[in-house]
């Protein structure tokens, strides 16, 4: 059956079976005014003003009048989310609605407390990224017109549903914003066939719901048919949106599958004006893609069908205890050593610090209380309690634990997840990482979040879907994120986006060749094509460029993305300083890529994130001190000066810690410590008053200062700053008072980054002539203990002991005015003499695993130049054994092992970082009784990082080295054992093998391997050294 519309008296629309194609009138046949655009949609066009505007009385800089009883109400609800839902321009996280870029560029309140009136009170409420317009979405016409406005015009289009969008992809600046949350319609269809179905008897039962209907909606619909329908773990989340667009978890996923697993059928209109219904036999390939290929991109969905379950029965756990620093990483190891056995058994939820509420179908009361018996205990043992349930269908689950939940609305925060495989928990090591990844987050004051919604008993048909391959290895999606307040600088959001980049690159440490689910994914990652979609990316692109040939929709890294479109986003400040970090990336890489021994060291991969845990808990103690000798006491001219040179030293030892600045300003300047004859310089809110002691000197000033527009620089020659800063004054005005040898200036204080044209900073020693042996430290360790002790293995270290020495020196420049840095060097002295004695006994076969004693990281002598610089060296030092064997075994390893090496680091280009007289030496001894193949393998370690931060932020150059020496031991007995009558065990040597084999039946072989790694903010990495060398060749040791 065939019917037609007309449409505004121009373009007809053919409704042929399922499709609705646009007119082909020529743009030249057409209007592109959004005036003529409203009126072919019935006026429905309207402007989208901020959400928090009524509560300003300036918006983008023009007076307006202030609503109190609009801003009373937005400040009762600003941090509910159904307000939001329900309102155009109501979003869930700030970031939609700000230019993350300028602070200035935003309307919003104070989430803490929106009546503080420091938000709104004499401020402008700014556009921010919020679109000019929006339409609300009655039906396909309105889209096709809109796709034909905005191919006509060249205007971008989003799409906005709920307002839950971490990534800003249902916002943007310029923008017309498509509505659709009023497209509320909702059935059920007990036999539903999707359309173009020829399979005789093929019926779903199903729910077909429209685009703006969510969860709270879906539910309550659901119980009253008794069906189950799959869905997220928040009421007002769209189904047909970005949750089943990109994937879609729930829950109940670990036995019933993903939301794009589930959904049967969608009915769209693409880019090219066309309104489809996509499903497995018509419209494909853009079926394929929108089960997973991520929302605002191939179309605007306005209705997707879902097959649901009959009213599940499941059991509930709901465990909880007050959290201590000492009760977590226990409480973690239970959870992370039984995360393979629950996965098994059905059970999917969520932990969120120390609570975890989780589900099973599969399971009765008391399996599910057998199951959890170990985690029950360890709560109830912590002051806690347990509560294990029966729920008849979801609903009244659904209503008791959901709906009582909630996430921070209103608020500025990033995710940064990632999807945890099943393989990091089969193995010691990955276990082990993650519970060095839960150390790393309780050591930041952070508490783990972990959806447990791995699809894992979901019977999976390959590559139906174009959501993350990831996610059919995964067991748990593992939280991260950051956040930042309202009012926060430029330089704390870069610091804030640096730091999510740094935990993302651990998490992607331990899980190599994993991914991320795009919708909760840190929005900044660098190979987000890789994590977001995998091998499935490229066929996405041509299905993009299929349906979205002129690329009218177009969001923050979504599928045809390019890099370049950074520059004209919010987040176009962090994205030049992540280009910059990110030019010579490489996936992040563990060690043992470079030695082929697993390695239990994940916080090594974010250098930067680890240096920012530890100086929170070692404050660097060292503040230099204005040098006041003067290079020249008797012949220092009084001219100003359009550069200047500014020393720094420790106070308590000058010859130990130093820097010397020097800039090139944008006005003269006078250092007033190079001055001589100043007796004094006072300092009140306005002005700045220079004191000489000598005629001939304030003549000289008085004849070679201008009347205005100098900087002078002052120190603690009077009260103007604390002893340990330099203040620069810019002065606006100067009067000389010859009869009391005084200057006044009218100044206001700046600061260095605001004058200079450039800057170049050497740190070390300020003299460069002079040895350095700058910023050092030495320290000695020495520990013994097992490393592991268990029923079948004992490792146990006789003696541990490691002594490391560094020494930093390097060289900042920096050009102001355009914001890029010139010349970036570390040089690292490290010289390390370690040595470790190992016993092992076996009473079975193991696998290769690692096992590691680490010191507390030592912070190296730092030092700071308040609101200029921060250098802080951490020292990570450990050491352990990597062993496996088959068989069993009493053995004994010894090694020693000494080094010293220089080592250049070029954070511009890693490429000509470089390493020079290393002379890494070892000597080892082993013994081993009883048959057995073994390889044990005792190593040391040592991390240095580097904190260098410029400008309280603006730019984080955090580096830093891994060292790390192994000797590899490998073991083998080719002999009968006899077992005597009094249980003495004896080596029988095999006959000599004519084949000039082994003839005493027992060898080893010993090689030392030692590596250097260089690593810059975590995200570029490369080998400086590398050593393999033989220390016994293979050979037979006689009985």
């Amino acid at each position: 059956m065939a019917s037609s519309l007309k449409l505004s008296g121009i373009a007809c629309l053919a409704l042929l079976g399922s499709t609705v194609v646009a007119g082909k009138d020529s743009c030249s046949a057409c209007s592109c005014s959004l005036t003529h655009f409203n009126a072919t949609v019935g006026g429905r066009v309207q402007p989208l003003t901020p959400f928090s505007l009524p509560c300003f009385s300036s918006y983008n800089g023009r007076p307006v009048a202030r609503d109190d009883a609009a801003c009373a109400a937005i400040q009762a609800k600003y941090t509910d989310p159904w307000l939001r839902t329900n309102s155009p321009n109501g979003y869930m996280n700030n970031q939609d609605e700000m230019w993350s870029s300028d602070p200035s560029d935003q309307c919003l309140l104070d989430s803490s407390d929106p009546t503080d009136p420091l938000a709104f009170v004499n401020a402008t409420c700014r556009q921010g990224n919020m679109p000019s317009h929006y339409l609300e979405v009655h039906s396909a016409k309105d889209v096709i017109e809109a796709f034909r406005y905005s191919n006509c015009s060249g205007q971008r289009l989003v799409i906005k549903n709920s307002g839950h969008d971490y990534l800003t992809r249902s916002s943007g600046r310029g923008t017309l914003a498509l509505w659709t949350r009023n497209l509320r319609s909702i059935r059920y269809d007990p036999a539903f066939v999707p359309s173009g179905c020829k399979r005789t008897g093929l019926k779903y039962k199903a729910i077909t719901v429209g685009a703006g209907v969510n969860f709270d909606e879906a539910y309550a619909f659901a119980q009253q048919h008794n069906v189950t329908i799959l869905g997220g773990y928040s009421s007002t989340v769209g189904l047909s949106g970005g949750w089943v667009l990109n994937g879609g978890h729930s829950i109940l996923s670990p036995v019933y599958g993903l939301g794009v697993d589930r959904v049967l059928e969608f009915k769209v209109v693409t880019p090219d004006g066309v309104f489809r219904t996509a499903n497995e036999y018509q419209n494909a390939d853009l079926f394929w893609a929108l089960r997973g290929g991520g929302g605002g991109t191939f179309g605007v969905v306005l209705e997707s069908t879902h097959r649901v379950e009959p009213a599940v029965r499941f059991v509930s756990a709901n465990i909880n205890f007050p959290s201590t620093s000492s009760n977590m990483l226990p409480f973690m190891e239970i959870v992370v050593n039984n995360t393979l056995k629950w996965a098994q058994e059905g059970w999917g939820g969520h932990i969120t610090g120390s609570t975890l509420v989780n589900v099973s179908p599969l399971l009765t009361v008391e399996q599910a209380k057998a199951s959890l018996a170990e985690v029950i205990a360890y709560a109830e043992a912590n002051g806690g309690s347990a509560s294990i349930e029966e729920f008849p269908s979801w609903y009244p689950f659904y209503e008791k634990y959901v709906t009582t939940s909630s996430v921070a609305v209103g608020v500025t925060r990033f995710p940064g997840s990632r999807l945890i495989p099943r393989s990091v928990f089969e193995t010691a090591e990955g276990r082990a990482s993650l519970m060095d990844f839960f150390a790393l987050l309780q050591s930041m004051g952070q508490t783990p979040y972990i959806p447990v919604v791995g699809p894992v008993l979901y019977n999976y048909t390959e590559g139906s879907t174009s959501a993350a391959p990831a996610w059919r290895q995964a067991v748990w999606e593992l939280g991260s994120g950051t956040s930042w307040a309202w009012n926060s600088t430029l330089p704390t959001r870069k610091q804030k986006i640096a730091g999510i980049q740094s935990m993302t690159a651990v998490i992607e440490g331990i899980t190599p060749g994993s991914g991320a689910y795009s919708n909760e994914a840190n929005p900044f990652t660098i190979n987000w094509r890789e994590a977001w979609w995998g091998e499935n990316y490229e066929r996405l692109l041509r299905v993009k460029n299929k349906y979205d040939p002129r690329g009218l929709l177009k969001c923050w890294k979504c599928v045809g993305w390019e890099e370049s479109d950074a520059a004209t986003s919010p987040f176009a400040a962090a994205s030049a300083t992540l280009s910059m970090q990110s030019r010579n990336f490489t996936p992040p890489r563990k060690i043992e890529d470079c030695i082929q021994s697993p390695v239990k060291m994940a916080s090594f991969l974010a250098v930067a994130a680890y240096l920012t845990v530890i100086a929170a808990a070692h404050p660097l103690s060292t503040r230099l001190y204005p040098t006041v000798l003067r290079r020249d006491t008797t012949a220092t001219s009084v001219e100003p000066v359009s550069a200047i040179s500014l020393y720094y030293q420790a106070a308590a030892n000058s010859s130990s810690i130093g820097a010397l600045i020097q800039a090139d300003l944008q006005l003269p300047s006078i250092v007033l410590e190079d001055v001589n004859d100043v007796s004094s310089v006072t300092c009140s809110v306005d002005s700045l008053t220079v004191t000489f002691n000598s005629t001939t000197t304030f003549n000289q000033a008085y004849s070679s200062w201008p009347r205005s527009h100098l900087l002078l620089v002052t120190n603690h020659l009077g009260n103007c700053d604390a002893e340990a800063d330099r203040g620069l004054y810019r002065a606006a005005s100067l009067l000389f008072h010859p009869s009391t040898l005084t200057i006044t200036a009218s100044t206001r204080k700046t600061n260095l980054q605001q004058q200079a044209k450039t800057i170049t900073i050497v740190f070390g020693h300020p003299d460069p002539s002079q040895h350095k042996r700058e910023l050092a430290t030495s320290i000695d360790l020495a520990w013994s203990g097992d490393l592991i002790r268990t029923n079948g293995l004992t490792i146990h270290a006789n003696h541990a002991t490691l002594d490391a020495a560094i020494s930093i020196d390097g060289i900042i420049a920096y050009h102001v005015e355009t914001r890029t840095a010139t010349t970036l060097g570390l040089d690292i002295a490290v010289a390390l003499d370690s040595s470790l004695g190992l016993s092992v006994s076996a009473a079975r076969p193991f696998l290769r695993n690692v096992y590691t004693y680490r010191w507390s990281p030592v912070e190296a002598a730092g030092f700071s130049i308040p609101g200029i610089l921060t250098v802080g060296p951490i020292l990570d030092l450990h050491v352990g054994v990597d062993m496996g064997m088959n068989g069993t075994a009493e053995a004994q390893s010894n090694m020693s092992m000494a080094t010293n090496g220089l080592f250049h680091l070029d954070l511009l280009n890693m490429t000509d970082s470089s390493a020079r007289s290393v002379a890494p030496t070892a000597t080892t001894s082993s013994r081993m009784d009883t048959a057995a193949d073994m390889q044990l393998d005792p190593f040391v370690g040592a991390e240095v990082g580097v904190t260098v931060n410029l400008f309280e932020g603006l730019l984080d150059l955090s580096s830093g080295l891994a060292a790390r020496a192994t000797v590899v031991n490998v073991f083998d007995v080719d002999a009968e054992v006899v077992v005597g009558a009094d249980g003495d065990v004896t080596l029988v040597p095999p006959p000599t093998d004519a084949n000039g084999g082994c003839e005493n039946g027992y060898w080893m072989t010993s090689d030392f391997w030692f590596n250097v790694t260089a690593s810059m903010t975590a995200l570029v990495t490369m080998d400086l050294y590398h050593l393999d060398m033989p220390l016994m060749q293979t050979r037979c040791i006689a009985f």
